[in-house]
């Protein structure tokens, strides 16, 4: 379960005793927690990647729950500047257009920032985007599900769910494409509603 640190999108409840009663219970029940992390607003707000991952972590810490994974939050309005967030981080950073090279943001903190150093700082030792490394380095997989989309789609050629709809139909011809594969799936709970 990812959380993402202090951001405007949850500056009603981040760092309120709830929230902290709510992770502490899941973490409780054996699942782990993630921070979700925004690195367009984390450099904004705090000028290093590494500062902002820093305070949160002793936020997280002070309240006994342990963070050993993270991801990143992408911003549509960074992207179609041509920097994703995936950018900030040396092992999985693309080649930014010729045309971005000498953007602020793309020339202060594209490839600045390292995973492994994550791990090694931070003990943040899973980063997981549509990739996934450990310790910096990449992990394999075959299959990546989203449904960042609005539709769950499964990919390399697997099949695509209408928007939110995932009927019985589109289970039983998932089912080939995940079993015994090695995948990872990004669903967002908080789209669906719970079936009678």
């Amino acid at each position: 379960y990812f959380m993402m640190g202090p951001h405007e999108l949850n500056r009603t409840f981040y760092g309120s005793a709830r929230t902290w009663e709510q992770l502490r219970a899941i973490q409780d029940m054996g699942h782990r927690i993630g921070l979700h992390l925004d690195p367009f607003d984390a450099v904004c707000r705090e000028g290093s990647l590494y500062d902002f991952i820093g305070r949160t972590i002793e936020d997280f810490s002070r309240e006994r729950i342990l963070v050993r994974y993270g991801n990143s939050h992408g911003d549509s309005r960074y992207e179609s500047l041509g920097m994703r967030q995936q950018d900030f981080f040396v092992e999985s950073m693309g080649a930014l257009p010729a045309a971005r090279e000498s953007d602020d943001l793309s020339a202060l903190h594209a490839g600045k920032y390292s995973l492994e150093h994550l791990a090694s700082t931070f003990g943040i030792e899973y980063w997981v985007d549509s990739r996934v490394f450990r310790q910096g380095v990449r992990l394999q997989r075959t299959v990546y599900v989203s449904d960042n989309s609005g539709q769950i789609r499964i990919r390399p050629q697997g099949p695509s769910s209408r928007r939110f709809d995932v009927d019985e139909a589109f289970v039983a011809e998932s089912v080939p494409f995940l079993t015994n594969s090695r995948s990872l799936i990004l669903l967002h709970p908080q789209w669906y509603a719970a079936r009678a």
